[in-house]
């Protein structure tokens, strides 16, 4: 979710530039939005608001002004006015419009992480809340990779800020590339006969020699397609059925493939990891390039070479006979004048779509057109028409073209553990989509799609329509965005449903209906009077889950303790599981001490972002969708309000045993010093090595892209540079997690302690025939199976070693940079376990035949305790008697664990009645709860053991 506070591939401490923002952002058309979800309640003092205007900097014409003497207030500024904010002691604008470095890394890892220093020295204030428009939205989100900074930030609201690049950038750069290449001197004529690029020396030198080859092809298509190829079929215009993409694609496949599908990489080798910003030629591939010289060559020819030519209808032979020759030959000459004008205004705007858009948007905002910031936000995708399939539907692949873009965001999962983002967008007509293919949802700049981030449980996304309010220009003026985002700074959780639970009783529950969404969660508020004792059972039944799986979308439940300043104190999770006809979650949670539970529910995307990707080096498969899976499961019309259904039912604690009998659910003993392990801290990054940072320590709700995969190294590494496989070191690891499942049997040389309770009166069961279930309750346990480990430079180790809690490991490179080595923890259903982090550097001088060698990492996990079981009760019985039996257990703390409660089912004594004789099976289950404390993070677990025995049943001849 998270995406760490620690760099990713080295962006944490680049000290040089990387990606410099957005064209089209500028502060004079500024837009705010919405905040966080996970703070206090608003009191005298604020948690103080950051705000980082967009390009270029200047912070008062982006967020208006606050109310003084003699004026209104106007913009963001005057509504965080009305919520008792005061610039100078809540607000903060950020303003770096004399800084002359365009690189958002550096204002990230400079001026941003200085202004945040100053503001928490001079408030006092534990952490800051960060509200970035465009261009500014970038420099928070990259302000959250360095070390440290995840802790400082409550929420992050990002504003219109295209992490995944805009449509417009790339139309600048179209534009630029035209305008900067003057007009061939003669048409070229030919078509390409070598298939091997020539060497990339420079980009305007690549793209204008490449442009001529792809003129030469624009004559072979005019020759082929609109001479050779006929009429174009019924109600589709010429220049659809004949489009040059489309006739390259199938036409060419050979060239498409070794130009296109086969270059999505940088025509220069990238660094391994973004320590300096890559050069030109290092960020956007070479098929991007491509694309550029394909534009160009098209866009010159038809300048140049050709002259659209004007086929008019001939007239109708009716016009001669019929009664009114003169009416007949003034209608045809209105309608060939009408086709005429028709199809060279349509000719001009096909040949200079791209100049004329650009004009329109420079008199908007001014559009740089080269450097830092006209380069780096170049869309990570681009759609390239191939056509259409035999049904008749167009075929878009999409390639990849911003690779420095396509790394950032698939090295990033969700935000880092406590940062809640707020992601705001703008919609209005899509003007831009009936011009370039591909382009979704737009507000004339910036696409929606392009906006979106990956989203934790508390994540929001806000989108405002509107023909004009809706466009991020006009973001910032728009009363809705300005609520939206106070809304979201003062208020913790926007609760939808309410329950008071009375103080202790006899037995009680209650059904409530709600409806769950995509964009934002449903949270339901708990309460208890006081500290009432019992547990609270929390059942939620996905009654919408056909219509969101449909869609594309998942549910999620968890659940958060909060104290009386609603501040996180404890989070539980749960996952949806097929119990009848639809799936359900339940959660049964401690109440003694509760003062308010928050439950939360929401969709999401069941692929991850990004899982469409083509492979960087083209896997040739026909490419990818046209729109991301996961943003078009989010976004789609099926994405929101799914109807559901809360059970809050209540279990009061059983009777308080006899004196001197144990405690129920508790260890009758405890070890001398036995009280919570205390979790193991992330290491000081001044007090590292130079080649070791910070590991960071995260749990993730759903495993990465690379997850579950092979268990080998993937792909293989570069000679002379294995990664060594992640070794233990037995004196030092914890003790394995036991067997596999409980033990059966008595304690005799286990030694664990006994953890048995006590029922006050033994339930009876009364059994009819062999099929009849003692206990509800099945086998439910969650443990460790195996570690990967992700090297940041795409090679990944899997160790599926039995009962390996402790993993260590020493990484290699072959090349010097910065690098992410992440270890993930993969529980026996398949979820993440823990997540851990470090940043390893690797100095110069590292190659293929002397590899680098980084510190040795080591990580940790949670174990399975020791759990014995013993079934005590007769082995062979008459009908119509009860037989008593009696539950037994032990049970021994694990690493990072101690057991809070341990119940049976369906008693620790029962009595079993049968009607009938025959063998039949008596099963009891035990549940035992492990309170954790490990990396900082505190966390209950569940595990539901089963044991059996069999007992034959005879009867009586009274009963005969």
């Amino acid at each position: 979710m998270g995406s760490g506070s620690g760099g990713r591939c080295g962006w944490v401490r680049a000290s040089a530039t990387v990606v410099v923002g957005l064209i089209l952002l500028h502060p004079a058309a500024a837009g705010g939005q919405p905040g966080t979800i996970r703070s206090r309640d608003p009191g005298p003092r604020r948690v103080p608001v950051i705000l980082v205007p967009g390009l270029g900097g200047e912070a008062g014409r982006a967020w208006g002004h606050a109310p003084g003497p003699g004026r209104r207030g106007t913009g963001l500024l005057a509504e965080l006015a009305d919520r008792a904010y005061r610039p100078g002691r809540d607000v903060f604008p950020f303003d770096y419009s004399t800084i002359e470095d365009e690189d958002f890394v550096r204002l990230a890892a400079r001026e941003l992480a200085g202004k945040v220093q100053w503001v928490l020295e001079r408030t006092g204030a534990p952490e800051v809340d960060l509200v970035g428009y465009g261009y500014g939205g970038l420099i928070g989100r990259y302000y959250l990779r360095l070390p440290g900074a995840a802790g400082r930030v409550r929420t992050l609201v990002l504003i219109a800020a295209p992490a995944r690049g805009a449509f417009s950038a790339h139309l600048v750069r179209v534009a630029a590339e035209q305008a900067r290449q003057d007009l061939w001197p003669a048409p070229p004529r030919g078509g390409a006969t070598a298939e091997d690029l020539p060497p990339f020396r420079d980009a305007v030198t690549y793209v204008a020699e490449r442009a001529v080859v792809y003129g030469g092809l624009y004559h072979e298509f005019l020759g082929e397609g609109e001479v050779l190829a006929g009429p174009a079929p019924p109600g589709q215009a010429r220049a659809e059925a004949g489009s040059f993409t489309a006739w390259f694609a199938t036409q060419r496949p050979h060239l498409y493939r070794a130009w296109f599908l086969e270059t999505q990489l940088p025509p220069l080798t990238p660094p391994a990891c973004l320590v300096t910003p890559p050069r030109e030629g290092e960020a956007l591939t070479l098929a991007y390039y491509e694309l550029l010289a394909l534009e160009t060559g098209r866009h010159h020819y038809l300048r140049a070479a050709t002259r659209r030519t004007v086929t008019l209808k001939p007239p109708p032979e009716s016009i001669l006979t019929s009664p009114d020759p003169a009416a007949g030959v003034l209608e045809y000459l209105r309608a060939a004048a009408a086709d005429y004008l028709y199809q060279r205004g349509r000719a001009y705007l096909e040949q200079n779509r791209t100049s004329l858009a650009f004009q329109v948007l420079s008199r908007l905002l001014p559009l740089p057109t080269a450097g830092v910031a006209a380069e780096r936000l170049v869309p990570e995708r681009l759609a390239f028409p191939a056509g259409r399939d035999s049904a008749g539907r167009p075929i878009q692949h999409r390639l990849t073209a911003n690779h420095l873009l396509w790394r950032w965001n698939q090295s990033e999962s969700l935000p880092p553990d406590g940062v809640r983002q707020v992601i705001v967008a703008g919609r209005t007509l899509n003007l831009a989509g009936a011009l370039w293919q591909g382009v979704t949802d737009n507000d004339l700049v910036v696409e929606v799609e392009s906006t979106l981030v990956p989203l934790a449980e508390d994540d929001h996304l806000v989108v405002i329509p509107g023909l004009w309010r809706g466009t991020h220009l006009a973001l910032l003026q728009d009363s809705r965005l300005h609520q939206t985002v106070a809304d979201a700074l003062t208020l913790p959780h926007q609760v939808s449903h309410w329950q008071q639970l009375p103080d202790r009783p006899a037995g009680w529950a209650r059904r409530i209906r709600a409806r769950a969404n995509a964009w934002r969660p449903t949270y339901l508020q708990v309460a208890a009077q006081g500290s009432s004792g019992g547990r609270l059972v929390l059942t939620v039944r996905a009654d919408g889950h056909w219509e969101a799986a449909r869609g594309g979308l998942g549910w999620q439940l968890w659940a958060h303790a909060v104290d009386a300043d609603s501040l996180v104190q404890d989070t539980w999770s749960a996952e949806f599981e097929r119990e009848g006809p639809v799936p359900e979650a339940r959660l049964e949670l401690p109440a003694p001490g509760l003062h308010r539970l928050l439950v939360g529910v929401r969709l999401t995307p069941l692929a991850a972002p990004g899982e469409d990707q083509q492979s960087a080096s083209g896997d040739g498969a026909g490419g990818s969708p046209a729109r991301d899976p996961w943003a078009a499961a989010l976004l789609g019309p099926g994405a929101r309000d799914f109807p559901f259904t809360y059970e809050v039912a209540w279990k009061p604690d059983p009777p308080p045993p006899p004196p001197g009998a144990e405690r129920p659910g508790l260890p009758a003993a405890e070890p001398p010093g036995e009280a919570d392990v205390p979790p193991p801290r992330a290491a000081d990054p001044d007090s590292l090595p130079p080649r070791a940072a910070e590991p960071e320590d995260h749990a993730p709700s759903r495993p990465p892209a690379s997850a579950g995969g092979d268990e080998r190294l993937t792909p293989a590494p570069p000679p002379g540079s294995p990664p060594r496989a992640p070794t233990a070191d037995p004196a030092e690891s914890p003790p394995p997690p036991g067997p596999a499942g409980p033990l059966p049997g008595p304690i005799g040389a286990h030694g664990l302690p006994e953890v048995s309770g006590h029922t006050a009166e033994p339930p009876r069961v009364d059994v009819q025939t062999v099929r009849r279930l003692i206990t509800s309750r099945k086998e439910s346990r969650t443990y460790h199976v195996r570690w990967e480990w992700e090297l940041g430079d795409g090679r990944r180790a899997v160790d599926s070693t039995p009962g390996l809690l402790v993993s260590r490991f020493t990484p290699a490179y072959p090349a010097p940079g910065s690098y992410v080595v992440r270890a993930f923890s993969f529980s026996n259903q398949g979820q993440i376990l823990r997540e851990q982090r470090w940043t390893v550097n690797i100095p110069a001088g590292a190659g293929t035949d002397r590899p680098g060698q980084g510190p040795t990492l080591q990580a940790e996990t949670l174990g399975e305790p020791r759990v014995v079981l013993a079934l005590e009760g007769p082995a062979a019985w008459i009908v119509g008697r009860p037989a008593r039996f009696t539950v037994r257990a032990w049970a021994e703390d694990p690493p990072y664990g101690k057991i809070e409660e341990v119940e049976a089912d369906p008693g620790w004594a029962f009595d079993v009645v049968w009607s009938r004789p025959g063998t039949y099976s008596v099963a009891a289950a035990v549940t035992v709860r492990v309170r954790y404390a490990i990396g900082g993070r505190r966390f209950t677990v569940a595990n539901t053991y089963l044991h059996g025995v069999k007992v034959d049943v005879a009867a009586t001849s009274v009963s005969r």
